[in-house]
């Protein structure tokens, strides 16, 4: 057998072969189409897979993800376009440190306790006249907040306040360093702090939460106040730190500044004792120190007329008299 005769044989075996195994009509080219469709299978499984795994990622955060509870409302204003709600605290009236958003919130009705907030662009603040009859939030200047409980304050001008009565509490930033608060004759000035002022007929009361205060006595004796320190006053000159003063001048030879000291202590100081005696000091320096022998006689005179000749210190005014020649 030669070979071509072989292969005529081995191609009428594969036939037979093929016709007993393979099933009726069908195509030699399918395994080819198959194997296509199962390479195109196998580059598509990843992505669809990664899609699929990417999906559930993701509702597994949705569904447990932490529900966040609804923001609170600010507080009612009426009156006014913005509220201003700083950050720094405040202090309630049983002295508590308090935030200022609490300090809003006070009022019986959930609004702010006085129904509105003094804006600083529209400078609110203005009238001397005003009055506050309840506790009140507000803003006086750039970086000073108040909260008022029953309080007078009137407004002087820029960073001078008058406290005529009531109980304040500030909180000074820095921007509002440079504030003086007049209180029963004495001057309150702040460099940055909190505090609480008082006036309640003629005795004022100061109270430092933070920080450090300059107090002006009304006798102008200068005090420091420190964080945790309180101290409190008459609106009355105390004739400790009146005779005080006057020794300082003295050291130092400002008899002239002695002078203008003891004018203004006059206009301070009630009729009593002190204010005899304080005339008499006030002639002898201007006679004997200053030889301001004119401006001795006035004040000599003005003695006379406040207290005529049963004042105890008659007898020290009548040698002045005839010492500076007043007629």
């Amino acid at each position: 057998m030669n070979r071509q005769d072989k292969d005529s044989l081995l191609h009428r075996a594969r036939r037979a072969h093929m016709s007993t195994r393979a099933p009726a009509g069908m195509k030699w080219k399918e395994p080819e189409h198959t194997g296509r469709i199962q390479t195109r299978w196998h580059i598509l499984a990843p992505a669809l897979g990664l899609s699929v795994a990417a999906v559930l990622v993701l509702l597994v955060y949705v569904r447990l993800r932490p529900v966040e509870e609804p923001s609170q409302p600010h507080p009612v204003v009426q009156n006014q376009k913005r509220a201003v709600l700083p950050s720094g605290p405040q202090v309630a009236k049983s002295g508590r440190v308090m935030h200022p958003r609490n300090a809003m919130r006070r009022g019986s009705s959930g609004k702010s306790a006085s129904g509105h907030v003094v804006d600083t662009h529209n400078q609110s603040v203005k009238s001397a006249s005003a009055h506050v009859t309840h506790e009140q939030y507000s803003v006086l200047e750039p970086g000073v907040e108040v909260v008022r409980q029953s309080a007078d304050l009137l407004r002087r001008g820029k960073l001078t306040y008058v406290l005529k009565k009531g109980e304040v509490t500030f909180h000074v930033s820095k921007e509002g360093r440079g504030l003086v608060v007049e209180a029963a004759g004495a001057s309150v000035h702040i460099t940055g702090t909190v505090f609480t002022l008082s006036v309640h007929g003629s005795r004022g009361a100061l109270e430092v939460l933070e920080g450090r205060v300059k107090l002006v006595t009304p006798a102008e004796a200068v005090r420091y106040v420190s964080k945790s320190e309180s101290v409190s006053w008459s609106s009355v000159p105390s004739e400790r730190e009146i005779r005080a003063k006057l020794a300082a001048f003295r050291r130092s030879s400002h008899h002239a500044a002695a002078v203008s000291y003891l004018t203004r202590m006059l206009h301070k100081v009630p009729r009593s004792p002190l204010k005899a005696s304080l005339y008499i000091e006030m002639a002898s320096i201007q006679g004997v120190m200053l030889q301001e022998w004119d401006e001795a006689c006035v004040t000599l005179d003005s003695f006379r007329r406040e207290f005529g000749t049963s004042a105890a210190v008659e007898p020290a005014a009548k040698e002045l008299r005839e010492r500076f020649r007043c007629h």
